[in-house]
């Protein structure tokens, strides 16, 4: 996105950290000054005006949408475009919104979409602007009838690009990408999960480690369902998938028990170096949320936000799944020992990896790998969701069709019409959570402009898994 005039001044505590990356010495003092004086509390956000004083209006604002969406990168980029409108507002006319005319909207768009090249946004990148917009003024209850989404936004690009990879690029990207750097093992478990998957960036990152099906569970079948938490989805909406044994097998647990136990113990040896705890020490110790697992999905919250309260894993939110450690009891009364993080994905501090981390890891994979001009994108975890669900939907058409033909059930256009757009789109759009069976359908279209290319990865990839085998 272009770099806009008005730059932000966003707190929010971060370990002591001002979050503007941009700041001076001199700001980052005024801002560790204000983050003191207004008591701000971890990962609550706060909004100033450019004397350092407080925005009760947009810190309003933000903090109302901290509680209320579920991905952190949303509900900050949600704050720090609200507060760039205000400067705006501010510097051109010097009001504030309280003071807010409907041509003070129209011009901003103006200049959003129209404006010099260095400012300017696609239809696209303005659409995202435009819903922070218009979620503040229902917020702040400031009505202008003409201005609504229909209105206001701009004119929609087509969103049906799909970006994939073949099956054999993601197998080398994987091998001498993911798997050839720091924490290799994680790296490569985190992109196989997703390939096979189709789960968004942030509902993987945000997985327990209890939550990985345990091998034994599979007995003889090869994948077995899934089920993705609701408040780690996009929409925050529980949906089923399916997993693959050979993925946990091969990937997970070998990150599970080979790196990230040794990562985990060493943290937990540095935080935590006594033999055992009492709640009211851990509740003392830090920001974390600690529990016990009471049996196979089921938590005790012994210290943290609260205490002695049993609740499914799967209902912890994103925030409260990055804080979480496990405990143990260690057969004295009311005392435990720390064992572990609750998060599957850790990074080499023991928090939580981030979608930003996720993405810088990606791009030095695909350095490292040398495909960078060969696939002609970039290999994101994104793409991955692209991938596996352009592959999907082929296997599941082909053996629709396949199993049709066998049972000579193919006689009429409107059971090949069927064949093709019925059962597998819409439990393509099921796997991968889509809200509207028209954003799935753009696989489809994708699946028929590349089906050679497609075809030709097919017998790739079932070659490398004969080997494999």
């Amino acid at each position: 996105m272009p770099r806009f005039e008005y730059d932000p001044i966003s707190l929010q505590r971060d370990l002591g950290r001002p979050d503007a990356a941009f700041f001076d010495d001199e700001m980052k003092r005024l801002a560790l000054e204000a983050i003191d004086h207004y008591a701000v509390q971890i990962e609550q956000p706060i909004i100033l005006h450019s004397d350092w004083t407080l925005d009760d209006t947009l810190t309003g604002f933000a903090d109302r949408i901290a509680a209320t969406l579920t991905s952190r990168e949303t509900w900050r980029t949600y704050a720090i475009e609200a507060e760039v409108f205000a400067r705006f507002l501010m510097a051109h006319h010097g009001r504030r919104l309280a003071d807010l005319r409907e041509a003070d909207l129209w011009e901003y768009r103006n200049r959003r979409l129209y404006g010099p090249l260095s400012e300017r946004l696609s239809p696209n990148s303005w659409n995202k602007v435009a819903a922070v917009i218009l979620r503040m003024l229902r917020h702040l209850k400031i009505h202008f009838s003409e201005v609504t989404w229909r209105s206001y936004c701009g004119t929609r690009e087509a969103d049906d690009q799909v970006k994939m990879v073949s099956l054999e690029n993601y197998v080398t990207f994987r091998e001498t990408g993911m798997m050839s750097g720091r924490n290799n093992l994680r790296n490569g478990a985190f992109s196989e999960m997703l390939v096979t998957t189709g789960i968004r960036c942030n509902e993987g990152s945000h997985i327990l480690r209890q939550e990985i099906p345990k091998i034994g569970l599979f007995q003889d079948d090869i994948t077995r369902i899934w089920s993705i938490p609701a408040t780690v989805t996009k929409w925050e909406k529980g949906r089923d998938t399916f997993i693959s044994k050979r993925v946990i097998k091969n990937f997970i647990n070998p990150y599970i028990y080979e790196e990230r136990s040794h990562v985990a113990a060493k943290i937990i040896s540095e935080r935590f170096p006594l033999k055992s705890y009492s709640p009211r020490t851990l509740t003392m110790s830090n920001n974390s949320i600690f529990f016990q697992l009471r049996r196979p999905g089921i938590a005790e919250v012994i210290a943290g936000d609260a205490r002695k309260i049993e609740m499914p894993l799967a209902n912890f939110t994103l925030r409260e799944r990055e804080r979480l450690i496990e405990v143990r009891p260690i057969g004295q009364p009311n005392r435990f020992k720390v064992v572990d993080f609750g998060s599957l994905w850790i990074s080499e501090i023991g928090t939580c990896v981030s979608n930003s981390a996720w993405r810088s890891a990606f791009s030095a994979a695909l350095a490292r790998s040398g495909l960078e001009e060969q696939v002609g994108v970039d290999i994101t975890p994104h793409v991955l969701r692209h991938t596996f669900a352009v592959y999907m939907l082929s296997f599941m058409l082909k053996g629709l069709v396949e199993l049709r033909i066998a049972r000579g059930h193919l006689n009429s256009r409107g059971e090949i019409y069927d064949a093709l757009i019925g059962d597998p789109l819409q439990v393509l759009q099921e796997l991968l959570g889509h809200r509207s069976i028209k954003t799935t359908f753009k696989y489809l279209r994708f699946s028929r402009k590349h089906s050679r290319m497609i075809s030709l990865a097919f017998e790739a990839w079932d070659a490398h898994m004969a080997l494999a085998a």
